[in-house]
């Protein structure tokens, strides 16, 4: 059974992460703790009372978007466009919402497990999964986590910014205050490893247990919200027929974005 409660978590907690982050994108983690304290940024910096989010939510929005129309149309599935971690993501996620108990290491750890079985002759899949080792052994040690994370990169590319995720969601896995805001406050792509960090562990812990700070102010917040309970409501019906009613024929079949 897919708990409405990690689809709703996965997606307002990657929103949450991004939010934090695209203050700080950019800017050197010197810069950050100069702005905003020895702690870093730890709450939103409002925008006309608003926590602005990013392209990082946006485009996680569009993908769900094209995944319920796929659902509900019953389209042929695209092949052969494995992003590596985006790949690596993906499993994580569905590990976490569909496995109960499912800690983010076992996760993690089957990702690494599954992925060279899968797409055995993939480029720079060994790269990547040795940047993936990495950060859980990372997280294991009594290293400072802005220390921790420049060993990972500064979250440029995916797989860097899987891999601070990784590092920050293992780490803190029960709080999930703390790993949001180690995964912003460094020197590199703040708002996608920030984005990241919050999908995992809001597949992992679930929407009730997000604190209300990240959810209040949160731009569309209502959209996300909406948006996960269809992923969870395609997910559970399998059956085209269950998508019949005019709320969903309006959102999915009808519905065309050319400008009017």
């Amino acid at each position: 059974m897919r708990e409405i409660d990690k689809f709703r978590g996965c997606l307002i907690g990657g929103a949450a992460g991004d939010a934090l982050g695209y203050a700080v994108e950019f800017r050197t983690a010197d810069r950050i703790f100069a702005q905003y304290g020895e702690n870093g940024i730890t709450e939103y910096a409002l925008n006309n009372g608003v926590a602005e989010i990013s392209d990082d939510t946006q485009m996680t929005l569009f993908t769900a978007n094209g995944l319920l129309i796929h659902a509900t149309r019953k389209e042929e599935p695209v092949q052969n466009c494995i992003y590596l971690s985006a790949a690596a993501l993906a499993h994580i996620v569905r590990r976490l919402t569909e496995n109960e108990p499912e800690t983010v290491l076992s996760a993690v750890t089957d990702a690494m497990r599954v992925l060279p079985m899968l797409i055995p002759e993939t480029e720079h899949l060994h790269e990547m999964l040795e940047l993936m080792q990495k950060a859980v052994k990372l997280a294991d040690t009594e290293l400072d986590d802005l220390d921790a994370i420049r060993q990972l990169g500064g979250g440029w590319v995916g797989e860097e910014t899987l891999a601070i995720a990784i590092y920050c969601a293992v780490k803190y896995e029960n709080n999930f205050e703390k790993a949001l805001i180690a995964s912003v406050n460094h020197d590199g792509d703040s708002d996608s490893t920030g984005a990241v960090t919050g999908n995992i562990l809001g597949a992992r812990l679930g929407y009730d247990a997000i604190p209300l700070k990240f959810i209040e102010k949160l731009e569309l917040r209502d959209v996300i919200l909406e948006i996960a309970d269809d992923l969870r409501y395609a997910g559970e019906n399998k059956d085209r027929t269950a998508f019949d009613n005019p709320q969903w024929i309006g959102k999915y079949v009808k519905a065309d974005y050319t400008p009017h």
